[in-house]
């Protein structure tokens, strides 16, 4: 390895420092000023780059292992199977604590249970699959939970997959829950038409109960493209951009990001990539868009019945509608 590459690595730099065999470990340093959030990037070789990785950037404080868990403290372990981590905390009357994890939107494979005991080892409140809009095959907890009791609670956090090793990596954070908006991709590609307009849906996630109006707008146009800013009504949670390709020719392409000023994180979706069989499979996460200029149809053709009924022997005659254009110079 010959160190990290993505476009989004301003202030983060990589460096190898062992190999052994298949696996390699690396030493990654972060700048105080680079925002917080997922990061994607690449490992660069002397035979090009490999795959897509993530890496969280959290300005949270590490907990020590030792003191109780406090908000706006971060636990990162490697996920453990039957036997869970137990973490404890102290919470205040009324207080309303969110409980995040992230392994398994990252890339690891892994199908986490968070538990909140209180001090009797009675459970409060669990999640083990957490409604994230945008990960629609998520296995990471998220829970926001409002304890009525003051006193002492010990949270639990266990893998729930029949395996453990150092590819189950996994980030709790523990915060004041508090209302923000994150952009949701609605597609990651947007194939744009001369003298057309596309549209790109973008989503909303009210975590915490955000209300309000997000505006939203496409970072990284390249010339020949051309979109308006557009804003999440506070009623809504999905708005549509349209974009132009006013100059680009056919062939033409770059890779946007959907961005908002109320949050430092682009749009982003959860993927999930799946073995030939459908057996295995593996999770990642992309936050940007293919746009690309495309040339106008010259023809379609489109049956105009789904379905016909055929006995042995006999035939059917399926309508077929044919479109061309103007300087379309052949017969169909």
């Amino acid at each position: 390895s010959e160190g990290l590459s993505s476009s989004d690595t301003g202030g983060v730099e990589g460096r190898l420092i062992e190999a052994r065999g298949t696996s390699a470990r690396a030493l990654i340093t972060v700048a105080s000023g680079t925002p917080d959030g997922a990061l994607p990037f690449h490992i660069r070789t002397a035979r090009g780059l490999s795959n897509q990785g993530s890496l969280r950037v959290s300005r949270d404080s590490l907990w020590d292992g030792k003191s109780p868990l406090q908000p706006g403290t971060a636990v990162r372990s490697i996920a453990r199977y039957r036997q869970p981590e137990r973490i404890p905390f102290r919470a205040a009357s009324g207080q309303t604590l969110a409980f995040e994890v992230h392994s398994q939107r990252l890339g690891a494979p892994t199908d986490l249970l968070i538990r909140l005991l209180d001090g009797e080892g009675k459970v409060v409140a669990e999640n083990d699959d957490g409604k994230i809009p945008g990960a629609a095959f998520n296995k990471d907890p998220l829970l926001v939970h409002k304890f009525e009791s003051p006193g002492e609670y010990t949270l639990e956090i266990r893998n729930l997959v029949k395996t453990t090793g150092e590819d189950y990596p996994y980030e709790l954070s523990v915060r004041e829950a508090r209302p923000e908006p994150v952009l949701l991709l609605g597609s990651d590609r947007l194939a744009v038409r001369a003298a057309e307009a596309a549209k790109l849906k973008v989503k909303l996630w009210r975590r915490d109960g955000f209300t309000g109006e997000v505006p939203v707008r496409l970072d990284g146009l390249p010339a020949g493209f051309s979109a308006e800013p557009a804003t999440i009504p506070a009623d809504s949670d999905e708005v549509e951009i349209p974009v132009r390709a006013v100059s680009a020719s056919p062939g033409d392409w770059a890779r946007v990001r959907i961005v908002t000023p109320l949050h430092s994180s682009p749009a982003w979706e959860s993927i999930r990539i799946a073995s030939g069989g459908g057996e295995g499979a593996t999770f990642g996460r992309v936050s940007e868009v293919i746009l690309a200029a495309a040339r106008p149809a010259s023809f379609s053709i489109e049956a105009q019945l789904n379905t016909v009924n055929l006995v042995k022997g006999g035939t059917v005659e399926v309508p077929v509608a044919i479109a061309t254009a103007p300087e379309f110079p052949h017969s169909i």
